[in-house]
């Protein structure tokens, strides 16, 4: 057996196995081996000689190894030259010498009280001082003749240190930084400290300035934009011009605030002053009418009724271009896609559901027959199934006894009818009578989803899910299915390829 990683990641062993089980030969002490160990296949590829491993039972035996290719290392997390080595469920760095943190990112560097620590960080990154000490704790670092206590430590190191290098390129810390917590013996001091690049990915917009501050950044906006990252725009203009506003394709007009009125003497100076204590109430609102989830719109002070009159006004418009979450068409059957607070969602036709509307529901009275067809390169994924009646109006008929009459197990018949098919058809001579004298109906809701067999990936791809095993009793039905509660891990991490059949697992 050969085991290969042809994405660029490195095996993982999960789990091996190796002998035979069935009914006449399974015994508890069937022997399970974990040969193939994380150390002996950290590489991309493996071999695992079936020829070494033996069974005391005589029986042919198979091997079996669950893996999955690792990839956490290949994005280099360790900093500082610090090594990435595997584990469980993801990463871990082995230290160079000074260095801590999750990935190496942290610093520390000890100096005698007599010495200076000098810290420097590269280009594009500033100094963010986690902690610092000064004192002394023991009698081995730093010795000297003069070490009286071992309990002595300044309160306020670090704040002391982040007063000097906290957002600098580079800086120097000296003894002579502190006060003297203990007289008469001889200190050292260390400073832990990383380099951050929160500027480095430059995430001030429309031309802002960004700047380093404790633990993060600000920007500094340009004219007419505000906002955390200078994302909000604000126009202004005198009451017989018009606001014109635009966004780039693929986004839209998101309204933040708007004003119409006059507050002051100096903003689009008038004769006709007479009020600065006038603002429309609602012309928020009135904007968001006329621009909010477009492209483009105007605004002109027609748009609004005149909240002080004889006064000549002014108005403002805040606001921001976002994605436009419907520009790549999410919704799906026709559905009709609507712009939310931070989002989308889509209005349905008849019949459909779902967050996309990709799920379908047909209904038929039960002398009538369900016909449910996918297109090509799809298959049926029976997600609910109803029959029975639980109202009065629903294919209406004489005989109407029960309306709390519903057959349990109807999902479950259905997929075994249709489940993963392309075509089908559900009728009621398919179900047990729940009510004996009463019209019924039926529901199935389902959703055309592609076919399993055309599913792969991409050299830049992974899978991210694969299942061989059985779950219920109605997809691929045989009488040996004498569990539902079997799976295999099959394809996590690997790249393009079939999906793993019987033969593969």
């Amino acid at each position: 057996m050969q085991i290969n990683c042809s994405t660029g990641g490195v095996v993982y062993v999960i789990s091996a196995f190796y002998g035979h089980v069935d009914k006449t030969t399974f015994r508890d002490d069937i022997m399970k081996t974990t040969l193939c160990t994380t150390g002996d296949c950290q590489e991309q590829t493996c071999d695992v000689d079936d020829s070494l491993l033996t069974s005391r039972y005589g029986t042919n035996q198979y091997l079996i190894v669950t893996y999955e290719c690792r990839v956490d290392c290949l994005s280099q997390p360790c900093q500082n030259g610090a090594t990435c080595v595997h584990v469980t469920h993801g990463f871990t760095c082995v230290y160079p010498e000074h260095y801590s943190g999750s990935t190496c990112s942290e610093i520390t560097l000890l100096k005698c009280e007599s010495d200076t620590i000098h810290i420097s960080c590269p280009s594009g990154s500033v100094v963010d001082v986690i902690s610092a000490f000064y004192g002394r704790l023991d009698l081995t670092t730093c010795q000297h003749r003069s070490m009286k206590s071992t309990s002595c430590s300044l309160s306020g190191a670090t704040d002391a240190v982040r007063t000097i290098c906290q957002d600098k390129t580079t800086c120097d810390v000296k003894s002579s930084s502190f006060s003297d917590p203990c007289y008469g013996t001889y200190k050292y001091m260390n400073v832990t400290y990383e380099c951050r690049h929160e500027c480095q990915s430059q995430p001030c917009q429309n031309g802002a300035t960004c700047v380093h501050v404790t633990h993060g950044f600000t920007c500094v906006c340009p004219g007419n934009y505000s906002g955390e990252t200078c994302s909000e725009i604000t126009l202004l203009k005198c009451e017989n011009d018009e606001i014109h506003i635009n966004c780039p394709s693929g986004s839209v007009v998101d309204v933040i605030s708007a004003f119409y009125g006059r507050l002051d003497l100096t903003t689009c100076q008038h004769r006709s002053m007479k009020s600065t204590s006038c603002s429309l109430s609602g012309a928020t609102d009135a904007v968001r009418t006329i621009c909010q989830d477009k492209t483009t719109c105007d605004v002109k002070s027609s748009s609004f009724s005149d909240p002080c009159r004889g006064t000549y006004k002014y108005m403002n418009v805040t606001y921001e271009c976002r994605p436009d979450e419907c520009h790549s068409q999410p919704c799906q059957n026709g559905a009709t896609c609507v712009h939310v607070t931070h989002g989308f969602t889509c209005v349905c036709p008849e019949n459909y559901s779902g967050e996309t509307c990709s799920e379908i529901t047909l209904l038929k009275c039960e002398i009538d027959k369900i016909h449910i067809n996918c297109p090509s390169g799809s298959d049926i994924d029976v997600i609910s199934a109803f029959y029975g009646r639980l109202d009065l109006t629903t294919c209406q008929h004489i005989s109407m006894k029960s309306t709390s009459c519903s057959l349990p197990g109807v999902t479950d018949a259905v997929r075994t009818i249709c489940q993963d098919k392309t075509t089908c058809d559900v009728k009621s001579s398919l179900f047990s009578d729940p009510c004996r004298g009463t019209y019924k109906y039926m529901n199935v809701t389902y959703e055309c989803r592609p076919r399993k067999s055309d599913i792969g990936c991409s050299s830049s791809s992974t899978a991210t899910f694969a299942f061989y095993g059985r779950r219920n009793k109605a997809t691929c039905p045989d009488e040996a299915s004498d569990t539902t509660t079997c799976s295999v891990p099959g394809c996590y991490g690997q790249s393009a390829g079939d999906l793993p059949g019987q033969d593969d697992v």
